[in-house]
């Protein structure tokens, strides 16, 4: 129940900075025109850092490496339940189009998980959701294209040469072989890795002014997508690993099942609208659902972490 308040208040205050990202657009202080600038800073600037951070701040021991293997196998296991969840809402009585069933099953773990875990749970717990982070990227790039579209547009090099993927990589590295950066170097990624929140919660206030927040929210549609993606899929989640038992017979495990409950829960990654843009799909529809379900997650991301709490 404490990390859920705590959760909470530190969601709010989050909120509080989108606000203000929402207010400079509105207020005409910056210009919607700016903020694929700052996509591509978060892109390939401050996420990145702050991955290769989460491993380099961890030290090494073998428990922690076998840990970063469970949380893998944990991660991989709940994007693929996200994704066989939402193929199961396109075949349901809602009839979840391609651009609905991306939006229920990609998660904004970059932008907005990333820093919320780092600052509240702290760099260990961002060190376990790697794998989820990097499943996000590389599951678009072979899933999304065929749902969006319905061919597949699969191309290896955008995987490999993700950004994340690359400081993932890089970090695993430098974790496995016990190595740190020099001081003047690790201090600026540190740095820039704790600007993060702050400059991840603009960019969503940002995206959130360009969108008809009034017409989103009266659409019953939009609603039901979304409270399943936040509400109804992280709690079958949630179900499956109480049946299970495992983080009654493995206590140790609750931190690992707890950082994939919180990335199951998170709202719509950005991506998914990135890419209806780019691919020509829906992407009023993504628009709309990345807005709710961002807004949403404010009282249904705890809600989720409050029902593992209590369930597992």
């Amino acid at each position: 129940m404490e990390l859920s308040i705590l959760l909470l208040k530190k969601i709010l205050s989050m909120a509080v900075m989108m606000l203000m990202g929402y207010s400079c657009i509105k207020a005409k202080i910056v210009k919607e025109a700016h903020t694929p600038l700052l996509s591509a800073l978060l892109l390939y600037v401050f996420s990145p850092c702050l991955l290769f951070n989460a491993f380099v701040a961890v030290e090494y021991s073998r428990e922690k490496l076998e840990a970063l293997l469970l949380s893998a196998v944990i991660c991989v296991f709940a994007q693929l339940f996200l994704i066989i969840c939402s193929w199961a809402a396109g075949r349901s009585p809602l009839k979840a189009d391609g651009t609905e069933q991306a939006c229920m099953a990609y998660t904004n773990c970059g932008n907005l998980l990333v820093p919320l875990i780092s600052s509240l749970l702290g760099m260990e717990y961002v060190f376990y959701l790697s794998p989820f982070v990097a499943c996000v990227p590389i599951a678009c790039w072979v899933h999304m294209p065929r749902l969006l579209t319905g061919r597949s547009e699969f191309e290896v090099k955008r995987i490999l040469f993700n950004p994340c993927i690359l400081a993932i990589e890089a970090g695993v590295v430098f974790f496995a072989a016990d190595m740190r950066l020099p001081e003047i170097v690790g201090d600026a990624i540190t740095s820039v890795s704790s600007s993060i929140g702050s400059v991840s919660m603009l960019f969503t206030g940002m995206l959130l002014a360009g969108i008809d927040l009034k017409r989103a929210f009266l659409n019953a549609r939009y609603l039901i997508v979304s409270l399943m993606k936040l509400l109804l899929f992280p709690f079958m989640f949630i179900i499956i690993i109480r049946i299970s038992g495992i983080t009654v017979n493995y206590p140790d495990t609750r931190a690992l099942f707890l950082t994939a409950v919180m990335g199951a829960s998170a709202p719509t990654a950005t991506m998914v609208l990135m890419m209806a843009n780019q691919l020509g799909s829906s992407s009023e529809s993504a628009s709309a659902i990345s807005a709710m379900t961002t807004v949403l997650c404010i009282i249904t991301l705890p809600a989720m972490v409050f029902v593992f709490q209590l369930l597992c």
